[in-house]
């Protein structure tokens, strides 16, 4: 009976063993190592859960931005740190030289690398550059991720030796802001010439829109047009935190949501500020949840709105993902503001309506990519700034807007008829199908697959 039992397990194992060495093994170049309040990071860190759902083998090679993120594994993802470990054992070693910094081109001869470099390169690229040299040959498949766009010029350089995929979450080469140096590599010839390169390119609609309207259509036949995979079941479970005295449990108050970023160029906050001023006194309050940092906006304008001067207006700051969509499920509305473009799409639009909750949505143009997802939901309202600038691309007016009083019933009676109301995630589901993580990570793994097979067939 022992003997039977031992060749049980020793069977069992061989085919765990199996199933391990024959899963599909795909890297994936992305920002953070962890999904934190960044928006891109939390739609790829969804979508490796759901690959490995599907059977593949995760590893994403990223930042970590914490000492507890130094960890091997996130829920099954295996995390490459060494790149990141390399560049800033240097930055710390010349850190603690002080004066005597020089001395690092003696003790890190790869100091004088990173130095001869860093008009062009990051140490940080300079690693990750080196290390996928060295590690290619041992996945399947690479994916890179924007933005930023740094890891479609790294994964360009190695498409030679690896299937190469770009998942293009935002615009790139059409994304007007080049202020900043990663920015700046986002030019229509930098993404003609990664794409030229690329086995196959996953965007969504809206910047699949602008894609094909400019020169880079040339490498439109390599594009599979996939949507945020935003759409899910929320599983808070018994998710506890501290939300203080938010008056939630208030039944005179009706608590509205913000949960994202507001900037001071495409996502101005303004006409949202005035809205919520002129419902003064009705008992309905904005919240709002998300980082202060990377808005753009002077000291003066932080020290009017977010540091709760004005009633009905709370800045909370950022919180981890896990709390944000409990939070999503304690609100008695949700408020969406759009972008002052319309070839990027905030992914949280699709975070509110998988909540079900009743949604106020704010376009800054007639051309918003919200509205075709918004005339599918049962409880929500669109309404429209008015605002005095001629091209879509400026930053939005910070004078005071003039809001209607039509609007502001519009608005209150809105929020106040529709308190405690909730759409079954099951019609959810029926509404926006094409959004859903399965089908999302089912799109992907066809284009992987194709990839993958596409790259052989040219070896041969």
């Amino acid at each position: 009976m022992n003997y039977l039992f031992a060749h049980v397990i020793f069977f069992v194992y061989l085919c765990a063993l199996f199933v391990h060495m024959t899963k599909k093994k795909i890297i994936i170049l992305q920002e953070n190592l962890f999904a934190n309040t960044d928006a891109n990071s939390k739609l790829v860190f969804r979508l490796c859960e759901q690959l490995l759902k599907i059977g593949y083998n995760v590893s994403v090679l990223g930042i970590a931005n914490h000492e507890a993120e130094q960890v091997e594994e996130y829920k099954g993802i295996h995390l490459i740190h060494e790149p990141d470990n390399r560049a800033k054992e240097v930055r710390q070693l010349k850190d603690r030289l002080g004066r005597f910094h020089w001395l690092r081109y003696v003790i890190r001869p790869r100091s004088i690398w990173y130095r001869i470099n860093n008009d062009r390169y990051t140490p940080f690229y300079l690693e990750t550059r080196s290390w996928l040299r060295k590690h290619t040959h041992e996945y399947d498949a690479l994916i890179a991720c924007c933005s930023p766009y740094y890891p479609l010029a790294l994964a360009a350089e190695v498409a030679d030796r690896i299937p190469v995929i770009f998942y293009k979450i935002d615009p790139v080469g059409s994304w007007p802001d080049k202020s900043n140096g990663d920015a700046a590599l986002s030019t229509i010839e930098n993404e003609i010439k990664w794409d030229n390169v690329a086995a196959r390119i996953i965007m969504p609609d809206v910047v699949y829109r602008d894609y094909m309207r400019l020169p880079t259509k040339v490498n439109g036949g390599k594009v599979a047009v996939v949507q945020f995979p935003n759409v899910r079941r929320f599983e808070i479970g018994d998710w506890r935190f501290e939300i203080g005295d938010w008056g939630l449990n208030n039944e005179n108050q009706v608590n509205l949501f913000f949960i994202g970023k507001f900037y001071a160029t495409i996502r101005h906050p303004q006409y949202l500020f005035d809205l919520m001023e002129a419902l003064g006194g009705t008992g309905i309050v904005l919240h709002i949840v998300g980082p202060i940092n990377y808005m753009g906006f002077d000291k003066e304008y932080i020290e009017k709105y977010f540091t709760n001067k004005i009633e009905n207006i709370r800045f909370h700051g950022a919180v981890p993902p896990n709390e944000a969509d409990a939070l999503l499920t304690k609100a008695d509305g949700l408020v969406h503001l759009g972008n002052s473009v319309d070839t990027a799409m905030p992914s949280k639009i699709l975070d509110y309506i998988s909540s079900g909750k009743p949604i106020l949505n704010i376009c800054k143009i007639p051309t918003c990519p919200t509205l075709s997802l918004m005339e599918r939901y049962p409880i929500g309202l669109t309404i429209f700034e008015q605002s005095d600038v001629s091209d879509q691309y400026s930053v939005v007016s910070c004078r005071s807007s003039v809001i209607s009083e039509e609007i502001v019933e519009q608005v209150k009676e809105f929020c106040i008829t529709n308190k405690g109301k909730q759409i079954p995630y099951e019609q959810i589901e029926k509404l926006y199908p094409e959004c859903t993580i399965e089908y999302v990570g089912n799109q992907f793994d066809e284009t992987i697959q194709a990839a993958i097979n596409e790259f052989k067939t040219n070896k041969i």
